[in-house]
């Protein structure tokens, strides 16, 4: 039987200059022209049966990134899939996180495949999915005896039997997003459209978020973002607590990661060039798991870019207390990433989208290195 797949749509309408609110695009704001878009873009929420297959069993290991709640949705859990905490599916990811296939990759992975149990490939892995797995044999016979696993446990019974529990965990996702027009805050920004975003609840995960994307044919981008709850209450896992601003941050800053990195990719040899201000920072960023230059880099500017967006939509204040945060967090460079985001905002004809202003942005570390020389 077909599995369920649980979806609310956030219906943002998009017309350039307004918003359905007007709460976010004040009249004194200096945000930049926008895209031209469709009238009409959506946000999907979704608590996803690929993923939640993947949580089922990596909560049967020892997985430092699933969390060890109280709820009734983990009790569900452990009651219908005791049986199967020696499967071999079990036993190989328990191998596997340990030699690299771990944070993104393995969400990222089952993005690639159809619902359970069939776990069908529908496009190739990349390579980066099937280096961190240990290679393409140690991929298939993961896959392999991940479809043994959904159908020897009929994780199909269990998705449907929790329905009204997706449900509610969606519902208050919604419920907190319901003001915000996340995608046009967020396009009209980059000054670039792509063609879909999605968000994948994780209830069995710690608090955290991923943002992953997968390209189409025309050269457009699928942008998943995944979180894990972010607090218990009666014993329900809730997901963006701390009210709209929370949520919001999660979004801009996951799915930024899609419109940044490739771009980081592009200009890596130049970014190689500033590769002596990753020591100073070096303790901090890797406790964080940004363990090298590039991954800081990406860090660096996308919450310099978050902060001006809270500064932009919200208030001044908002975007100036994100950014004294992140910089106590050992983002030291992010001040003059933000203050040079201000040219980005204030000249759209000379930087039509924000792949055009990247150049310029990064020069910010050249000028950090020749100061710290002097």
């Amino acid at each position: 039987m077909k599995s369920l797949l649980l979806t609310v749509c956030l219906l943002t309408n998009v017309c350039p200059w307004a918003s359905n609110s007007g709460r976010f695009f004040p009249a004194t704001s200096t945000r930049p022209a926008p895209v031209s878009f469709a009238a009409r873009r959506e946000l999907k929420i979704t608590v996803d049966p690929r993923i939640e297959l993947l949580s089922v069993v990596q909560s049967l290991t020892d997985y430092f990134l699933i969390n060890k709640d109280d709820t009734s949705y983990r009790r569900a859990v452990e009651k219908h899939f005791a049986t199967f905490k020696n499967h071999p599916a079990v036993k190989l990811f328990s191998q596997m996180w340990r030699k690299g296939f771990n944070f993104q990759v393995p969400p990222s992975a089952m993005l690639y495949l159809s619902n359970p149990p069939e776990l069908k490939l529908q496009r190739p892995f990349t390579d980066e999915i099937i280096k961190r797995a240990g290679g393409p044999e140690r991929l298939d016979q993961f896959l392999q005896t991940l479809r043994d696993f959904a159908r020897a446990s009929d994780f199909n019974s269990f998705y449907r039997a929790n329905k009204k529990s997706y449900e509610r965990m969606v519902d208050g996702v919604r419920a907190k997003a319901r003001t915000l027009d996340y995608i046009y805050v967020l396009e009209s920004y980059y000054r670039i459209r792509q063609h879909s975003y999605h968000v994948m609840l994780m209830p069995l995960a710690q608090e955290l978020g991923f943002g992953v994307n997968l390209k189409r044919d025309d050269g457009r981008l699928d942008l998943y973002q995944m979180i894990g709850r972010s607090a218990v209450k009666d014993g329900f896992p809730l997901f963006g607590q701390g009210g709209e601003i929370t949520l919001q941050n999660l979004v801009w800053h996951e799915f930024s990661h899609s419109f940044v990195n490739p771009l980081s990719e592009k200009h890596r040899e130049t970014l190689a060039k500033y590769a002596t201000l990753y020591a100073p920072i070096s303790k901090q960023m890797s406790e964080q798991a940004y363990s090298d230059w590039e991954h800081a880099v990406n860090e660096h500017v996308i919450r310099a870019l978050t902060s001006r967006l809270a500064a932009l939509e919200i208030s001044t204040e908002v975007g100036e207390r994100e950014l004294q945060a992140d910089k106590q967090r050992g983002f030291i460079y992010i001040e003059a990433l933000a203050e040079r985001l201000k040219e980005y905002e204030s000249q759209p004809g000379k930087y039509p989208t924000f792949a055009d202003f990247y150049p310029r942005l990064i020069e910010v570390f050249k000028e950090i290195q020749e100061r710290d020389k002097q």
